[in-house]
């Protein structure tokens, strides 16, 4: 099986395969308005996929067992797909799973008097697979992670009593997309019972965000930092305490939620 000469995630893997998985017809790609070239990779600028190479995508995904593709190198041996095919594909068809989550919000469910913002920290293989595998890595890769943002906004005072904190608090941990984006969407809802939008809403887009991948070992886990005081050393405006952060196994990275309610 052929390689590729650059590395790509998981998450990406996962949602490119999810996208193969799901055409029947070529149009389902040429016609796709999401498509487009990657121009920073190979100086192919403007050069996508066509009917050609499209109609060979669906036969040989046709010809594998179960009619689908089930890793990345059986794409690459697909006539007509290079390293630059594959560029084009993740560029259209993959974003970082925070990202999809807050244009989903805002605009859409949050009015423009919210303000919100994640902070992520992507990690290499090794460093990210040591702190998921340690005991108390993940606290301690959260403390560490605040405490440096902290340091850059707020100063130092406020980076030391946040790893403080951390340390010292309870942390909820949801594992399942189902229970932790009822979590997550309570978390929100807690800003203001009368903040204009649904409950049910809000949690369908927050199961969208936690079940982006598909797998298990792409998983995206809610760690609740119970108590943190948000309104003290983060928000602006109206907020709420318990800190989001969401430890991403697709994208090998950690991100945390702050949000600010101008009401």
């Amino acid at each position: 099986m052929k390689k590729l000469p650059f590395t790509i995630l998981p998450g990406q893997e996962d949602r490119l395969l999810r996208f193969l998985n799901g055409i029947s017809d070529p149009a389902d790609i040429t016609d796709n308005k999401l498509l487009k070239d990657d121009p920073l990779y190979d100086g192919t600028e403007g050069y996508t996929i066509g009917d050609k190479v499209a109609s060979q995508l669906i036969n040989a995904k046709g010809n594998l067992p179960g009619g689908r593709f089930r890793q990345i190198e059986q794409v690459l041996d697909v006539e007509g797909i290079g390293h630059d095919k594959i560029k084009d594909l993740i560029h259209s068809f993959w974003q970082p799973a925070a990202e999809y989550f807050k244009t989903q919000v805002q605009p859409g469910i949050l009015l423009d008097n919210w303000k919100i913002e994640y902070f992520r920290q992507p990690l290499k293989e090794d460093e990210f697979n040591q702190i998921v595998s340690t005991p108390g890595g993940i606290r301690n890769s959260i403390a560490e992670y605040v405490a440096e943002t902290l340091h850059e906004t707020q100063g130092s005072a406020a980076a030391i009593l946040s790893k403080h904190f951390i340390h010292q608090a309870y942390i909820d941990r949801y594992e399942s997309g189902e229970l932790g984006s009822h979590a997550f969407a309570l978390w929100w809802y807690h800003f203001d019972m009368d903040n204009w939008f649904s409950f049910d809403t809000m949690r369908t887009a927050c199961s969208h965000y936690l079940d982006y991948y598909t797998t298990l070992n792409n998983r995206l886990e809610l760690h609740l930092i119970k108590g943190f005081p948000n309104g003290d050393v983060l928000a602006e405006a109206i907020t709420t305490k318990d800190l989001p952060v969401v430890v991403n196994y697709g994208e090998r990275c950690i991100t945390f939620w702050l949000a600010s309610l101008f009401d």
